[in-house]
């Protein structure tokens, strides 16, 4: 179900693939995806980013329950993220995304829900093609066929790689 409902979205909207001015969190890549996709690819598909105050910030607010994160980050200095074009993931195409689903990253694959103490949540996005058709958990769960442990396990496996 996830990928019918994020081709069609690539092919009306924006999405969540592309840098908006609402939302510009940037997520960065464990060594872990970066081995993934180096698999798929030989394209160069990520950079490595300067952290700065406003990445900390936005750490901060999206695991506020974890401190080693975000100490982490603040003393590695850097990080490495995915490569953009003209504002969009260089992996994004009319037809979605290019990378078979188990070599996308994990903020791909878990968005446009995420944990927040121990709850799923989802990020709000105007441009989300599920979300014009539920603003509800639940609901969107079903929309993108996924059951919440899935969320769940997706979540502590991106936390554990990005500091493992």
């Amino acid at each position: 179900m996830e990928e019918y409902i994020c081709k069609k979205c690539s092919q009306l909207y924006p999405t969540c693939c592309a840098l908006n001015d609402e939302q510009n969190i940037i997520f960065p890549l464990s060594n872990l995806e970066i081995e993934q996709i180096k698999k798929e690819t030989k394209e160069e598909f990520f950079f490595l980013e300067k952290v700065t105050a406003e990445f900390l910030n936005n750490l901060k607010k999206i695991f506020p329950e974890d401190k080693k994160i975000f100490s982490f980050f603040k003393e590695k200095k850097s990080y490495f993220r995915l490569n953009i074009a003209n504002k969009k993931c260089i992996f994004l195409t009319s037809k979605g995304c290019s990378l078979k689903v188990k070599n996308r990253p994990f903020f791909c694959k878990i968005y446009p829900f995420w944990v927040i103490n121990r709850k799923i949540v989802f990020f709000k996005d105007n441009n989300c093609f599920a979300q014009k058709k539920s603003n509800q958990v639940k609901e969107l769960l079903k929309i993108f066929g996924y059951e919440p442990e899935y969320i769940f396990q997706l979540y502590e496996n991106y936390k554990n790689n990005l500091i493992g």
